[in-house]
């Protein structure tokens, strides 16, 4: 853990950073108890916190929930409030408070607490309550129909039926948002090629919330639509090595993760190099082994994103650009897998690639257990430098270039989205296999409190030693 993290673990705050955007796909609404007044004695609370003290520090479960609204709403993460919360507060110390009980829901959603959720989303009156805020009944009803779906992910059919069956919910949300949740049942019943065409025309009429705000990427793909680069990339150093782990980075996540993600490569293979392309800044290529290599771009070089734009588009961009340009990393190895940089990778990376594409996610078998965001992992796809492979690689590039260009909001998911598609619609030529076992693994618990100090110990913890998986 770098020493900035612990500091801020310790003081009893985590301030999200980079990754606050992401986050706040999950708190999304979280507008309340914006009172100046209240935010002074809310900071004054934290003063002198620790682990026996925590219980004393706040006055009431409302308090503790309102200080945790409010550092989320400011980029961090207050501990021990989110401590209070998890063991001294239930559903029932907001019963009679819709707005109370609305932000509750909201933390558990960040906490993955998927049982919890159930047990207020089946409760009626919550719903009845609901119903004079047409805001807050559809983020709960887009919230209740993730509940039931990751239930039935994590075994729960029961208690996600229990949620499908609660009536007063229908009368909640609108013929939009039913139309959408419609459409993902099309798609987990099996009906791939219907279902997908419906979530394409539902979510034009409908914006859903949290991670189905992600099914807005899943569009009509017009392969000739997509703009062309207006400009290329600068390539500083090839790795030694002609099968390349390929990674794209900003500086932060460059200057985070850079020297760990090398370290477990090169441990868990000898045969495979790493190429690290650099969005926004040029790297120190002499201070990493040969087989690192090293490309760079800067902002305004193309047509997708320039340096005037928000840091949404910008980040979203950091996480693509591997996907854009990979046909020209095709051209300068032998094979590519395209991973991420914050995580673990395990021995199989140096196996043979032995087919034009290879995605290393349980594609089929998750067949009816998963979204079409969901069923590709974009950090686990490998490809060999042939015409099939390139092929690939030029749809799902026009795929997500089509995406940034038409002004999709949000973008996350676009990569996962983009890669979904090209197998749907290529995997009858022969050139995709699926169902492999992945070579990279992100490590941490990825819970609002914890995703970025976890993620740094876990590739701290095993650049040491490669895993065997």
């Amino acid at each position: 853990m770098t020493g900035r993290i612990a500091q801020l673990v310790k003081v009893g705050m985590v301030h999200v950073g980079s990754a606050l955007e992401s986050f706040h796909a999950r708190y999304l609404g979280w507008k309340h108890y914006r009172n100046p007044a209240g935010a002074t004695a809310y900071d004054a609370a934290l003063d002198g916190v620790t682990e026996s003290n925590v219980a004393r520090q706040f006055s009431s479960p409302e308090h503790a929930l309102h200080l945790y609204a409010r550092g989320v709403r400011s980029g961090r993460v207050e501990l021990a409030a989110r401590r209070f919360l998890l063991k001294n507060v239930s559903s029932d110390d907001f019963r009679g408070n819709k707005r109370d009980l609305f932000e509750y829901c909201l933390f558990l959603f960040s906490e993955k607490d998927w049982s919890s959720l159930a047990a207020i989303l089946i409760d009626s009156d919550f719903a009845t309550m609901l119903r004079g805020d047409a805001a807050q009944a559809a983020m709960m009803g887009d919230l209740a129909f993730l509940s039931a779906h990751r239930l039935r992910q994590k075994g729960k059919a029961d208690l996600a039926g229990l949620v499908d069956a609660t009536e007063s919910w229908k009368p909640v949300i609108g013929q939009g948002q039913r139309r959408v949740h419609e459409a993902c049942i099309a798609f987990l019943d099996g009906e791939i090629d219907r279902g997908r065409g419906l979530i394409q025309q539902s979510v034009l009429q409908y914006r859903p919330h949290f991670a189905l705000s992600g099914l807005r990427t899943v569009f009509d793909f017009q392969p000739d639509a997509a703009p062309a680069l207006s400009g290329g990339i600068d390539l500083i150093r090839r790795s030694s090595k002609r099968v390349v782990l390929l990674v794209s980075v900003d500086k932060s996540y460059f200057d985070l993760f850079a020297m760990r993600f090398q370290q477990t490569a090169f441990r868990a293979s000898s045969s495979v190099g790493v190429h690290f392309h650099c969005i926004g800044f040029t790297p120190d290529a002499a201070a990493m082994p040969e087989e690192c290599g090293f490309s760079t771009e800067r902002f305004g070089g193309n047509t997708v994103v320039r340096a005037s734009d928000d840091a949404l588009r910008k980040r979203a961009y950091y996480a693509v650009a591997r996907y854009i340009h990979l046909e020209h990393f095709l051209g300068h190895y032998d094979a590519v897998r395209v991973s991420d940089v914050d995580g673990e990778v395990y021995p199989r990376a140096g196996d043979a690639i032995t087919h034009p594409v290879i995605l290393h996610s349980f594609v089929e078998r998750n067949l009816g257990l998963r979204l079409p965001t969901e069923m590709v992992s974009a950090g686990n796809v490998s490809l060999r430098a042939c015409e099939k492979g390139t092929a690939f690689a030029a749809y799902v590039r026009q795929y997500i270039l089509q995406g940034f260009a038409s002004g999709l909001d949000p973008l996350w998911y676009l990569d996962q989205s983009a890669l979904f598609s090209a197998w749907a619609d290529l995997k009858d030529s022969g050139s995709v296999v699926t169902d492999m076992r992945p070579f990279f693994t992100q490590k941490g618990d990825w819970s609002l409190a914890k995703g970025l100090s976890d993620k740094l110990e876990g590739v701290t913890k095993n650049a040491g030693a490669a895993s065997s998986d």
